[in-house]
């Protein structure tokens, strides 16, 4: 199934987020960010302060994953160049796949997506090389056998007006060395998921499959796999779910328990984690989930509406699942090389907080103390009854306020970050 999904939604030519604008009222679903600017500048107010917190590095690289139109980030930074000092210390790296969201991010930040340099080597042009950079592309020319290879610089980066260098990038590895933030805002949702069922023999994994039943009108059915995958034999394990049964003989009441897990999500809280260790930092993960892992939770989402049969029309509506924050908490302190048998003893340098529910970490961050203040100006009715919905949209238990959740990774001796300090009062509280 994660095969499955991430050829749907990343395919360089079919995928869903790769050729569209699918946010905002006019696409599939509507985000936070593109509900009220309230949302970013609470997130650009929580960076300002863990960059203090960190020292006030001159070298802060600030990260955004799967940013989506550039929404977030453009009230985050409005945020932060309010503080000069921070403003100029601050280079943004978008961790991006799409080129055609890499183009409406730039706009969001009001430049213009590089044009890529398009170079030959060798006499001819028979053969074409992807796009590269510069750097690796001097590495490379030399293993070509071909002549008349082709390839594409990538040039990935941009100056603004002000001052400030945004860089698009395919991972967290291609992001320099540095003092780091890192925000992930409906990200870890849309990542493949691993979904599996406790059976007589084990675990067993959910694999989607060719429907050549002449009477259904669907082109793919789920079938489950008769014998362990890789997926099943790596990830169902104590060291990743320790409370889950591994025993058939023991846990014959179990039968029939399903359970999601992403290998995708676990690799990059492990990059997340490693990185922030290495490089002092914290990140910022907002998401749907709970504290736990769901048991079957994929769905399809187009114009606003689920989609029944998530199968159905592949490439055409958005997927997700709930994410996973406790074990995202916890792969965030496995180091990102497991190949040093020494991994066990040596856990990354990081404390993770939360998660709290995105109500409770915007009101600590004083988003009500940000509408009062808006309203006081806003003389315009219409415009002040929209900030008030919007306002309820993102914060309200019974609408965003709950089902979204945030949860901090921070290096150790950071203190506890903003948002997430009333959370810990009350299990301090609870403890006593």
């Amino acid at each position: 199934m994660a095969s499955w999904m991430r050829e749907v939604l990343t395919n360089p030519l079919h995928g869903y987020y790769m050729n569209r604008d699918v946010f905002g009222s006019a696409g599939d679903f509507v985000t936070s960010p593109e509900i009220s600017q309230m949302f970013g500048e609470m997130i650009g107010v929580w960076c300002v302060e863990m960059w203090q917190r960190m020292g006030q590095p001159k070298n802060l690289k600030l990260v955004e994953f799967g940013p989506g139109r550039g929404t977030l980030m453009k009230d985050v930074l409005r945020t932060v160049s309010c503080f000069e000092e921070c403003k100029n210390s601050v280079e943004v790296f978008f961790i991006e796949i799409s080129p055609h969201l890499r183009t409406l991010q730039a706009k969001s930040l009001g430049v213009v997506y590089p044009e890529q340099e398009k170079i030959s080597v060798g006499k001819n042009t028979g053969l074409r090389m992807p796009a590269m950079s510069r750097e690796d592309l001097e590495k490379k020319k030399d293993e070509w056998s071909w002549e008349g290879t082709s390839a594409v610089i990538e040039n990935n980066s941009v100056s603004r007006d002000d001052g400030l260098k945004i860089s698009w990038c395919q991972s967290l590895d291609d992001v320099p060395e540095g003092p780091v933030l890192i925000i992930a805002h409906e990200f870890f949702d849309a990542l493949p998921v691993h979904h599996f069922q406790w059976t007589k023999n084990g675990w067993r994994e959910r694999l989607v499959d060719i429907n050549d039943d002449p009477e259904s009108p669907d082109h793919f059915k789920f079938v489950l796999s008769p014998t362990p995958t890789l997926a099943s034999a790596s990830l169902m394990t104590k060291e990743f779910y320790p409370d889950l049964p591994m025993d058939p003989v023991l846990s014959e009441d179990k039968f029939g328990m399903n359970i999601e897990a992403s290998s995708a999500a676990m690799a990059v809280a492990q990059d997340i984690g490693s990185r922030i260790s290495k490089d002092k930092g914290a990140a910022l993960i907002i998401d749907y989930g709970y504290d736990r892992p769901s048991t079957f939770s994929l769905r399809a989402i187009k114009e606003h509406k689920i989609i029944e049969n998530v199968l159905e029309n592949p490439g055409e509506a958005d997927l997700s699942c709930d994410v996973d924050f406790s074990l995202l908490g916890r792969l965030a302190k496995f180091p990102k090389d497991k190949s040093d048998i020494k991994w066990k003893m040596t856990e990354n340098q990081i404390t993770s907080y939360g998660p709290v529910t995105q109500g409770e970490f915007l009101a600590e961050m004083g988003i009500d103390l940000r509408l009062a203040k808006l309203l006081a100006f806003e003389e315009d009715e219409q415009q002040a009854q929209h900030l008030v919905s919007s306002f309820d949209r993102i914060t309200s238990p019974e609408q965003m306020g709950r089902i979204y959740k945030c949860l901090s990774i921070a290096s150790n001796g950071l203190t506890t970050p903003p948002g997430f300090q009333q959370k810990l009062k009350e299990t301090e509280t609870t403890k006593e």
